[in-house]
């Protein structure tokens, strides 16, 4: 997981402020592959160009994953992601709403 991998860079942060590491809701499945296959490796969404567009499987039942996250652990004063969790959280930023 991320928060495994960023142990040591964290480490220093931990005495200054609540960290909440929160892995993606949906399990990674490769694409041609029919199954996760018990790997554990999260996502936050999937996608697609069946048709020749890029589809985004997944990503509204993720931001309503996240509407929930905040509600019962927020509030944040900010967000990293790494990977796909850093263009998710790219995407969380764009959407809200300014005060």
């Amino acid at each position: 997981s991320f928060e495994k991998k960023a142990r040591n860079f964290f480490g220093p942060l931990r005495d200054l402020a609540e960290l909440v590491f929160i892995d993606g809701p949906r399990p990674y499945v490769a694409a041609g592959e029919t199954g996760a296959a018990g790997t554990g490796v999260r996502c936050w969404y999937d996608t697609t160009d069946d048709s020749g567009s890029i589809q985004y499987v997944g990503l509204g039942d993720t931001l309503g994953y996240m509407e929930r996250v905040f509600a019962e652990s927020g509030p944040f004063d900010g967000v990293l992601g790494f990977s796909q969790g850093g263009c998710f959280a790219a995407i969380m930023a764009a959407l809200q709403k300014s005060t």
